[in-house]
């Protein structure tokens, strides 16, 4: 039953870890894809304008649209896509330009059909740094363009949030399977004629830690563009992050101790029971018991053995030390001074 206390807790920090990871978890990069209108760009950066109070940038401006020849359409089309271009030779581009609806759409990049050129897209973002990029597709009797964007900082888009939070559904699972497990499987409890720790403490100890814990690792999810820079290019702030929050690690670890702590006592010796061993103090090698003290309170007994040594029991905090106290008072036990904690 011991090891339930420690089982539960490790189920119930993993439920909710893997809840944080995939509740932040989302694709490093997004495509953001349009249809490329170059004659409105030709329009707004060339064509006539009706200028009203004229300022320095409004002359500006003026100048260079009279000084400047943009060419045709065409041209200036060709030195907006010029090293931007990607190769599609599947038909079906058409169709998908068709589909666009007529502001931005996003797509993860292993989406098809943007999935079957992925090794281009990279490769030109990684040669070029170019964000911007093109896919010539014949459209009845013209040449039109898709335009993509690369987004590789998702979360500054205005994608919608199913696309960049994928797995938010499935986190609930977990966070639910991790709260059953921890409200499920049976704890130590306190029978008769034992001493042990009111469930209220552990409990405590277990919502602060978990708190504490779920706080940093969470933050260490949020800070960054997406989760798979925790373990590369912020894995130091990660780790840092992850380090302060095992604190609240601890506090848990430290409530499944306490959760498992009993001093028992029968007609023939006294139990002490921890998380990980039971150590058994029969009366008959004890040589003499006492209390602790601090100030003028008592707060727990020490008990020497037989062989010199000391052992000492707290108990502070814990609920029924009374009926351990009869059992050793009936087991005739010689009485020691009180001796300070």
């Amino acid at each position: 039953m011991k090891i339930f206390e420690f089982l539960r807790r490790i189920a119930l920090l993993l439920g909710v870890g893997c809840f944080l990871w995939l509740w932040f978890a989302g694709p490093p990069v997004l495509l953001e894809v349009s249809r490329a209108d170059f004659a409105a760009q030709y329009e707004r950066q060339y064509g006539k304008r009706q200028y009203g109070l004229m300022g320095v940038m409004e002359l500006g401006d003026k100048l260079i649209r009279e000084q400047t020849n943009p060419g045709s359409l065409e041209a200036f089309t060709a030195r907006q896509t010029q090293h931007k271009l990607l190769t599609a030779g599947d038909s079906n581009w058409a169709v998908f330009y068709r589909s666009l609806p007529a502001q931005a759409a996003f797509y993860g990049i292993d989406q098809p059909p943007f999935a079957a050129i992925r090794p281009q897209i990279q490769t030109l973002f990684l040669r070029s740094q170019m964000a911007v990029m093109y896919i010539p597709v014949v459209d009845g009797s013209r040449t039109a363009h898709i335009e993509i964007h690369y987004r590789n900082r998702p979360r500054e888009t205005k994608a919608p949030t199913q696309l960049l939070y994928p797995y938010r559904l499935r986190a609930w699972l977990w966070l639910a399977g991790a709260l059953l497990v921890y409200f499920l499987l049976p704890g130590m409890r306190r029978s008769g004629g034992s001493a042990a720790y009111s469930r209220i403490a552990p409990l405590a100890l277990d919502a602060m830690g978990l708190l504490f814990a779920a706080f940093f690792f969470g933050l260490s999810l949020y800070v960054v563009n997406s989760t798979d820079e925790v373990f590369g290019s912020e894995f130091g702030m990660s780790l840092f992050l992850w380090a302060v929050g095992c604190a609240g690690l601890i506090l848990v670890m430290w409530a499944a101790k306490i959760a498992s702590y009993r001093i028992m006592a029968s007609s023939s010796a006294i139990c002490v029971d921890t998380l990980w061993r039971r150590r058994e103090i029969p009366f008959s090698e004890m040589s003499e018991i006492g209390y602790l003290v601090r100030g003028d309170i008592r707060i727990g007994i020490f008990v020497r053995s037989r062989d010199g040594r000391t052992i000492k029991l707290d108990w502070a905090g814990l609920l029924g030390f009374d009926a351990v106290l009869a059992a050793i008072n009936s087991a005739q036990v010689r009485r020691a001074e009180d001796a300070p904690a």
